[in-house]
């Protein structure tokens, strides 16, 4: 069975509730591991109740399916972001659809799959200009999405600014990730076989809204 994959984060399928379909997807309660945050001297913790990942992905052609995600961990530093989401958060407000995904597609049950990580390098020209101006437009930063293994290259155009002595950012635009491209295109064809779809696209969408708080030491 091939890696799973966040971007793909959408993987949105079926939305059959009946008992038949509901035994298609395998088993996914199982303890949840609970990580310690890792964050370094002066870094900026990422606030998880405050981000949140937005998906959208098409079924059958023209239908589209909308999912959310949340974080894990993640922290802003000098020069570089990193965050880590959390595939298990996978929730297209459908049950069975969500469980599809998270165990067909992302395969969270296996012991160290249930994320995935990002992380962006910040040119010191963007952050000095963080800093004077407390705001920034169209920053276009290039990032790095690791799912179970594969990696893919991922340029992200965001607006950014302080709000008190927090830091926000979000996506100015939908990020395309290419489910080909993170090498799960066996789990998407077996996500789309079991829900009996005409297709799911290869093309995620996907938008971002980060909080940071203000570093604790």
């Amino acid at each position: 069975m091939t890696r799973a994959a966040l971007v793909l984060l959408a993987l949105l399928g079926c939305h059959s509730s009946s008992s038949t379909a509901a035994a298609d997807a395998a088993p996914s309660a199982r303890p949840k591991i609970v990580r310690p945050r890792v964050v370094a001297t002066g870094e900026m913790p990422l606030d998880l109740a405050q981000s949140k990942l937005h998906l959208v992905m098409v079924k059958d052609h023209v239908t589209p399916v909308d999912a959310t995600m949340s974080f894990r961990d993640g922290a802003l530093g000098a020069s570089s972001t990193r965050l880590s989401v959390d595939l298990d958060s996978f929730d297209s407000q459908i049950a069975i659809r969500s469980e599809r995904v998270r165990n067909i597609f992302f395969e969270t049950s296996a012991i160290g799959w249930e994320s995935a990580e990002l992380a962006f390098e910040l040119p010191a020209a963007l952050v000095a200009e963080l800093h004077e101006k407390k705001t920034l437009s169209k920053a276009k930063l290039e990032g790095t999405l690791k799912v179970h293994g594969g990696t893919s290259k991922l340029p992200v155009t965001v607006d950014a600014g302080y709000e008190g002595a927090k830091v926000w950012v979000k996506s100015v635009g939908p990020v395309d990730v290419k489910v080909s491209d993170l090498g799960l295109t066996d789990n998407l064809r077996r996500l789309n076989a079991i829900c009996m779809h005409d297709s799911i696209d290869d093309v995620v969408k996907v938008d971002v809204s980060l909080v940071f708080n203000p570093p604790s030491h």
